[in-house]
C-alpha cells in the first residue's frame, strides 16, 4: 500500500525524467514530445507483464487545472499533427488543457511480446483508461477521437462512467453489423456518376461469371495479374470507389471517370481507375486491423442482399459477399475464439443506447461520409450533424477544415466548455456518492420540516 501512495506522489517527478523526443519543425509542433507509458498485457491478468505504449505530449496551451486531452489515433500510429492540427489542438487551446495522442496496442511500435488475442476493444478501453489516470494533475479528461478513434473514446466513457470524463467522437460507428453493406448505399446517394459506375460493375460481374474469352478480356483490360482470383479483381474494381467515397471526392471520382471515356468504354474507365499493382494479393504485414474486424467488428463492405432494391444499384461486385471476407480471415496466424464477436455485439448495442443522449458526450456526423448509416441515429442528443464534411474532416486537419466543420467545433467547445463549468459547481465536483448523500439529506430535511410545520399547524388549531 505505501509503495503505491509513494509511486503516485513521485509520478509527476517521474514524467518529467521520462527520456522524450522532441519533434523538429515551427512553432507549436516544435513543443510535441514522444513518451512511453507502462502498460499491461493482459488487464485480465496482473502478473502478465508490460509492455511500452507510446503516446506524444504538448504542454503550449497548458493552464492549471486544465483537463487532459487524450487524442485516440484508432488503427494507425500517432503523428505530431494529431495534437498540432486537429480538434483536439482546438480544445487545448480553447480550454487550456494538455494534449496527448495514444498509441493503440499492437500498432505503431505500441506492440506487446503476445499474440493478437490480447487484442480487442475492452483490452484497448484498459488500457486507455489505465493511461488516463496515470496522468498527474486535474481529474478531468477529454477522449478525442475519428473513425475507430472515436468508437473507442465512445467505450470507454461506455465502461468508465465517471462524470469528470467528456467524449467527442467524429464519424465514429457506434452501429456495428458484420455486413456494412451500407457504405455503397451513403456513397452512391453522393456520387453523381453512380449510374454510370453502376452498370460498369455490373459489366465487369457478367463477364467474370460468363468464363471464357469475355472474362479474359476484362481481367486483361483491368490488367490484373493472371494469379488473381476473381474475388482479388473484384476488390481492385471497388477500390478506388470506396476510397473516393472515404475522403468524399465524389466530384473528383466522376471526372476522372468521364475523362477516360466511361460513358463509351465503361470497363476500359474502371481499369484507369483501378491501379492493381498497389493492391498485391495475399495477406497483410501487420495483420492487427484484419485480426480486429474478423475477431469483433466486422463492418465488412460487401455488396448489398440480392434481395435489396440497391443489389441493381450496386458498386461493387456480387462476389464481395460475407463468406468472402470470412476466407480473407484464414490469413490470420490463428483464428479468433468463436466467442468474441457475440460478447463485443452485445457490448456495442448497450453503449449505442447508454451514449445517444448524454450530456457528456458528442458524436459529430459528417453527412458526406459513406460510414454515417453506422453512427448513433438521428434525434440523439448527443449528436451534432457536419453538412458537406466527409469522414472524419470535423476531428481532422488540412484543407477540410471549412465553413460547417468551423461552426461544428465551435460549439463542440461550447459544449465541453459547459461541461467543465459544471465540474467547478460544488454538487458536480463532488464524487457521485457524495452527490447522492447530499440530495438525499436535502430531502430529509424537507420532509422533516413539512412534518414540523403540519404539527405546529394542528396544534394551533387546537
Amino acid at each position: 500500500m505505501y509503495s503505491a501512495i509513494l509511486l503516485h506522489a513521485l509520478l509527476p517527478l517521474l514524467l518529467l525524467l521520462l527520456p522524450c523526443t522532441a519533434y523538429a519543425g515551427d512553432g507549436v509542433a516544435a513543443h510535441v514530445t514522444e513518451h512511453w507509458h507502462t502498460q499491461r498485457i493482459d488487464h485480465k491478468r496482473p502478473n502478465s507483464g508490460h509492455f511500452a505504449q507510446r503516446y506524444l505530449m504538448l504542454r503550449q496551451y497548458a493552464q492549471p487545472n486544465g483537463p487532459h486531452i487524450i487524442y485516440l489515433a484508432g488503427e494507425r500510429p500517432v503523428v505530431a499533427t494529431d495534437l498540432t492540427d486537429t480538434l483536439a489542438t482546438v480544445l487545448g487551446e480553447k480550454l487550456g488543457g494538455t494534449l496527448y495522442a495514444l498509441e493503440q496496442r499492437f500498432y505503431g511500435a505500441s506492440t506487446p511480446n503476445a499474440t493478437l488475442s490480447l487484442l480487442s476493444v475492452a483490452q484497448q478501453i484498459a488500457d486507455i483508461r489505465a493511461f488516463a489516470q496515470s496522468l498527474p494533475g486535474a481529474r478531468r479528461w477529454v477522449l478525442v477521437g475519428g473513425s475507430l478513434g472515436g468508437s473507442l473514446a465512445a467505450w470507454t466513457k461506455h465502461v468508465w462512467r465517471d462524470p469528470h470524463v467528456f467524449v467527442v467522437a467524429s464519424s465514429a460507428p457506434m452501429r456495428v453489423p458484420l455486413a456494412y453493406w451500407q457504405y455503397d448505399l451513403a456513397t452512391a446517394e453522393r456520387l453523381p456518376c453512380a449510374g454510370a459506375l453502376a452498370r460498369a460493375v455490373r459489366m465487369v460481374d457478367g463477364a467474370l461469371e460468363s468464363g471464357g474469352r469475355e472474362r479474359t478480356e476484362v481481367r486483361g483490360m483491368l490488367g490484373v495479374p493472371a494469379h488473381w482470383d476473381d474475388a482479388r479483381v473484384a476488390e481492385a474494381v471497388a477500390r478506388p470507389i470506396a476510397e473516393a467515397a472515404q475522403h468524399a471526392q465524389y466530384k473528383t471520382l466522376c471526372r476522372s471517370w468521364e475523362t477516360n471515356g466511361g460513358e463509351q468504354h465503361p470497363v476500359a474507365a474502371l481499369a484507369n481507375l483501378t491501379a492493381p499493382a498497389q493492391q498485391p494479393p495475399g495477406c497483410p504485414a501487420h495483420p492487427a486491423w484484419l485480426w480486429q474486424q474478423c475477431a469483433e467488428l466486422g463492418l465488412w463492405q460487401t455488396a448489398p442482399p440480392t434481395e435489396h432494391p440497391f443489389f441493381a444499384h450496386r458498386l461493387r461486385s456480387r462476389l464481395l459477399t460475407l463468406p468472402h471476407y470470412e476466407h480473407v480471415c484464414r490469413c490470420l496466424p490463428h483464428t479468433p475464439p468463436a466467442y468474441m464477436r457475440p460478447v463485443f455485439e452485445r457490448f456495442a448495442a448497450d453503449a449505442r443506447r447508454y451514449l445517444a443522449h448524454r450530456r457528456d458526450v458528442v458524436f459529430t456526423v459528417p453527412l458526406d461520409d459513406p460510414w454515417r448509416y453506422a453512427a448513433v441515429p438521428e434525434g440523439s442528443r448527443a449528436r451534432v450533424d457536419v453538412p458537406g464534411a466527409g469522414h472524419g474532416w470535423d476531428v481532422g486537419g488540412g484543407e477540410e477544415v471549412g465553413e460547417s466543420v468551423a461552426r461544428v467545433r465551435e460549439e463542440v467547445v461550447r459544449r465541453v466548455g459547459r461541461w467543465l463549468g459544471s465540474l467547478d459547481r460544488p454538487d458536480d465536483a463532488a464524487s457521485p456518492v457524495a452527490v447522492i448523500v447530499r440530495r438525499q439529506a436535502w430531502l430529509v430535511a424537507g420532509v422533516v420540516a413539512a412534518l414540523a410545520i403540519y404539527a405546529l399547524c394542528r396544534a394551533a388549531a387546537g
